[in-house]
């Protein structure tokens, strides 16, 4: 983005600015714009990774590198892809870049001269000790910055924070918000614990969901923390969700939905993975709760999207095989009618009823190669008569 477009992006540039060297970089200059948290600024704007040939007017920010790796940026927001937080685990890699200012309501705006300054993508001893520097820089700061203050796109210091994976930082910051709440949304509909799931950042679940997260807030797309973290397969989120909402005592709502209707337990059984169905049933999910939008169960999308081993497992734990949508379908109605004839044979062996007609008078259209399976079914009809008799 050039430095012209830039402007008009964020409207005109103050002219009230002063330059400074940081103290700790020789040839780093800083550029301080009127506005508050100056003394904060060395702390939050490690440029390493940025070339001596970046552009003066093209600071790397959060507002530049998080929109554009979730298919959003500010001229662009409405075409958003429909799953694209997921997408933001991109800034682990290019974290040196992220944590630069607050977009144009950061303090800072700073260049590199020294195109030999290091690129570190991970963290080590090194990092861990600048970071903690930065935590007594913050924490010595007089007056304290307001830390709930939000830049263009709606973040605050802890949002960025929790991008760049700066662990002491975080947890500075959240002991420092938590008593006023932690749950601060971006213009992404995005809190802290929402971009800890989408990073995969385990430990910072943890932390902020003991610093007063609520689980149950939704994101833009209605997504919860745990809806995001079984979208994603990040078992250890959820393992992190599960285990602090019970040590302390927090109710985490499983039977929310997300805009497609969805609850976790639905988006876990589409992302085929038994564990996280397993994980979710044992917190207490229902597990024929249906979907706001056709009234299909696990087991219904189970069947619908092939996942053979999710489908026998929610049967095991007593999933109903004869549950029917708002359209009458059982999961036998989806499994004949796309020919899936293991699929078809697994429900049957195991109760589904082949004359159940849907609200179109429809039953399952069950083939001949499944002769065996209806004969196993009627015995065990039969079986249950005489029981009754």
């Amino acid at each position: 983005m050039s430095g012209e477009s830039r402007k008009r992006r964020h409207g005109s540039v103050s002219t009230e600015k002063e330059s400074v060297l940081d103290p700790s970089d020789k040839g780093r200059l800083i550029v301080v714009e009127d506005k508050p948290f100056a003394a904060i600024l060395p702390c939050v704007t490690d440029l390493r990774g940025v070339g001596a040939d970046s552009e003066l007017d093209k600071p790397p920010s959060l507002s530049d590198d998080i929109p554009r790796i979730q298919g959003s940026t500010d001229n662009s927001r409405k075409e958003a892809t429909e799953h694209d937080e997921a997408n933001i685990v991109g800034v682990k890699a290019s974290s040196s870049t992220v944590l630069s200012g607050l977009s144009t309501s950061a303090v800072v705006r700073g260049e590199v001269a020294d195109s030999s300054l290091p690129n570190t993508t991970s963290t080590t001893p090194h990092t861990l000790v600048q970071s903690n520097d930065c935590v007594r820089t913050v924490a010595e700061t007089s007056p304290m910055p307001d830390l709930f203050a939000q830049d263009d796109d709606g973040d605050t210091f802890l949002h960025i924070a929790v991008v760049q994976g700066d662990q002491p930082l975080s947890q500075f910051f959240i002991e420092r918000m938590k008593l006023k709440g932690v749950d601060i949304f971006n213009k992404l509909r995005q809190t802290p614990l929402h971009l800890a799931v989408i990073t995969h950042q385990k430990y910072l679940v943890e932390k902020l969901v003991e610093g007063g997260a609520d689980v149950n807030l939704m994101d833009r797309h209605g997504q919860t923390a745990l809806h995001l973290a079984c979208q994603n397969g990040d078992i250890n989120s959820v393992f992190a969700i599960r285990d602090v909402t019970h040590r302390c005592h927090l109710q985490i709502r499983l039977d929310l939905k997300n805009f497609q209707g969805f609850s976790a337990l639905h988006v876990a059984t589409l992302r085929g993975n038994k564990q996280l169905v397993e994980t979710i049933l044992d917190m207490g999910a229902e597990i024929n709760d249906q979907d706001s939008n056709s009234g299909r169960t696990a087991l219904h999308h189970a069947v619908e999207a092939g996942k053979h081993h999710v489908a026998e497992y929610l049967i095991s734990r007593g999933a109903d095989v004869n549950k029917v949508t708002f359209a009458g379908n059982t999961p036998l109605h989806t499994a004949s009618g796309r020919d899936m004839e293991p699929m078809v044979k697994l429900l049957i062996e195991h109760g589904a009823n082949v004359n159940i007609a849907n609200l179109e008078g429809d039953i399952p259209k069950v083939g001949q190669t499944s002769e065996q399976a209806k004969r196993h079914f009627r015995s065990k009809e039969k079986q249950t008569k005489r029981r009754k008799k």
